[in-house]
Formats: structure tokens, sequence, C-alpha cells
């Protein structure tokens, strides 16, 4: 394994004591903060939940999320805190295969856990920490762009120390290093890796509404198996506009991928992205085009992707809040001839009875249709359709605010 929990704590006791010194060196300790518990709890039904072309079984999945939600501000700093664990079973509802594992030996309690800490530490010089926490089974964790089905239970850790320099009203700069750590465990069908990358952005505003930035990242994946490790160097230019209430955000650029291993051919593409979000008081929407490598290729998978997403919300009568999102992503695998089409969408319905108590129900439907010779002649499970259900109830309380 390549680091364990243990290794995630110490490598986040000394950044975080770092963050917390500034945090009250820098501040009065008056300040204003809250304490909201909360709880969620529901019931999903898949039609497919493994996602096979050959054999669908139906899954019943319950779930209950307790949280606590922390948030302390001065005239400097803040911190914000969000945790919960997610305790989940599963049910099959159709006759399980012989040879086929049961869907409860998934059965499994989640993590989800995040912090943000920053603190003004000069009149230019803004210092902050941001970690993130998940285990889970949901593949896309470990990779925005990606394409996997795999249930497998795994723990990913993202620790980002950063700082942003201002030259003045105009002109400012800005600096990361994040330690991403991917681990599963004692699960010998799958790799662990562990990514460090640096991101350099120098940005300026015209005004109020326009800016641009010039954002340079490099990186290395490591694998503790068979597959290569890589280093990438991206470089962007980025341009963003506010009109009254839509922020319009585009930018290009070029990522190069060099592989430390041979027999592995080296990759290079354009990457961009470009999207419009608004925000009204009861309506909020968001269009999105991403072009670009995906990050996490164990086994040497790699492809471009072309990734198409949009979510529309709306508050209806104060109590009815609806939303509906999608996304269609393009998989272009390098050296292969294999090309994934994968469909999502899905519309959610919550009924607000107060601002503590949400009750909601979701339905939704996702596809992938591949090009790859065993997908089509079905000895390999690329190819599915799934829909799903979903009933679910949200309480939360705010405990202490001041």
């Amino acid at each position: 394994m390549i680091l364990h929990r243990n290794g995630y704590i110490k490598l986040l006791r000394p950044l975080l004591l770092f963050v917390l010194c500034l945090f009250f060196s820098s501040s009065s300790f008056a300040g204003q903060y809250a304490i909201k518990p909360y709880l969620e709890t529901g019931i999903k039904q898949e039609n497919n939940y493994f996602k096979s072309q050959t054999t669908k079984r139906k899954v019943n999945v319950y779930n209950v999320r307790p949280g606590i939600d922390f948030g302390y501000t001065t005239d400097k700093s803040s911190i914000m805190f969000d945790y919960n664990f997610d305790v989940i079973k599963y049910d099959d509802q159709d006759d399980v295969p012989v040879g086929a594992i049961k869907a409860n030996s998934l059965d499994y309690t989640g993590h989800n856990g995040s912090l943000t800490a920053e603190t003004q530490a000069t009149d230019r010089l803004l210092i902050g920490l941001d970690d993130s926490l998940t285990r889970t089974r949901e593949p896309d964790a470990t990779d925005a762009l990606s394409d996997s089905t795999d249930k497998s239970l795994y723990w990913t850790n993202a620790i980002t120390p950063r700082m942003r320099y201002t030259f003045g009203e105009k002109l400012y700069t800005e600096l990361k290093y994040t330690n991403l750590i991917l681990d599963y465990k004692d699960d010998v069908n799958n790799e662990d890796s562990k990514e460090d990358r640096g991101t350099f952005v120098v940005g300026y505003n015209f005004n109020e509404t326009t800016g641009f930035d010039l954002n340079y990242q490099i990186w290395e994946r490591e694998y503790d198996k068979t597959s290569s490790d890589y280093q990438s160097n991206q470089l962007m230019l980025n341009v963003y506009k506010q009109f009254r209430v839509v922020l319009f955000s585009a930018g290009g650029g070029y990522n190069k991928r060099d592989f430390k291993q041979a027999a592995v051919k080296d990759l290079d593409s354009f990457t961009g992205q470009i999207s419009m979000d608004g925000q009204l008081p009861k309506s909020r929407f968001h269009l999105g085009v991403n072009y670009g490598l995906n990050d996490s290729g164990a086994g040497n998978f790699y492809y471009k992707a072309t990734r198409l997403e949009g979510s529309f919300g709306h508050l209806f009568f104060e109590k009815i809040d609806f939303n509906v999102s999608g996304y269609y992503q393009l998989s272009d695998y390098e050296g292969r001839d294999r090309k994934d089409d994968t469909w999502q969408v899905a519309g959610k319905l919550y009924y607000l009875f107060n601002d503590y108590i949400a009750f909601g129900a979701e339905a939704g439907y996702e596809t992938r249709d591949s090009n790859d010779v065993n997908a089509i002649s079905g000895l390999e499970d690329k190819n599915y359709d799934n829909y799903w259900g979903m009933l679910n109830l949200k309480l939360n309380y705010d405990f202490a605010s001041r």
C-alpha cells in the first residue's frame, strides 16, 4: 500500500497546525460560528445495479447518513468543516446467479469529510488549506472524467495548502500543492496510486466583471503495481466574464504526458472548458463543456474525454425545489479501437416542510454504448443501461449559531 490512514494523519497534522497558528495569530477571537448537525436517510432501487450488459439485477440500496457542518469566521480568517458517515446496505430483489456475489456482501460504511481553512495573513497575502477525505464505492470520486463501473471500495484523500498574493487591485498570483492518495486497502484486484500536483496561476482583473488567468500545472502519478508512472505538464489560458446574473468562463491549453515505462506511448492533448452559471432568486442553471485526458488510468487505460453537462433548478411556491441534470461523455481510448458513449439524466423534487425538514424523490436513467468488440459480442460488460428511483428524507438543525 502506498499510504494508509495513519499516513494521512501524519501528513495533515503539521499543515493543519500551521494554518491554525496563522488563523489565531492574525485574527481577533471575536467571530461568528455555526454548528449544524444533519441526518439524511433514503432508499434507492436500481434495475441494473452492477451495470451488466447480459445479467441485470435489481438491487435496493438503503442508507443512513448522519453528519455535522461547522463554520467559524473572524474579521480575517475562516474555518469550514463538514463530515458525515454513510451506512449503506444492499438487498437483492432478483435471484442471484450461480457463482455471483450477493449484493449484501458489499455493505459498507462510507465517509465524507471536507475542511477549508484560510487566513488573511497580510493585506496582500492569503494563506489557506483544503482537505477532503472519502470512502466510497462510487468510481467518479477518483477522477472527474471517470468512465469506470467498478464497485470496489476505496479511500481517497486530497490535501492542498495554498497561497494567493495580490499586487494591487488587478494583478494576483496563486500557488498550490496537492497531494492525492487513492487506496484500495486489501483489494488485490485494484491498484493504489498517489499524485503530487503543483499549480501556479497568474491572473489579471480588468474590472469587477472581466478577468483572465494563465494556469500552469505539473503533476506526477505513481502506481504501486504494473501501471506506468507518468508526469503531466499542462498550460491553460482562461477568461471570465460576469453578465449580471450569469458568469461565463472559457479556457484552452495543452497537456503533455510522459510515461516512465518505455513501452507506454507518451500522450499529448488539447484541453479546454466552456461554462455558464446563472443564479436568480429562485432559479439556477449550469452549462458546461470539458475536453481533456483522464488522470487515473490504472492498467494504462487513458482516453480523451469530451463531456457536456447541464442542470436547471427552480423553487416553486417557496416549498417545492425542482432540479433536472444530465451529462454526455465520449471517451476515446488511446492506442485502442474503443470509444464509449455514456449518457445520464436525472430529475429531483424536494418538498420543504420548513427550514429543517425536506422530503424528496429522484428518478434517473443512464446508459453506455461501446464499440469495443468484446462489448458488442457480450463477452465484457461495457454496454449497459440502468434505471433508478429514490426516496429521501433530510433533517438539519441549527444547533448553535452566533
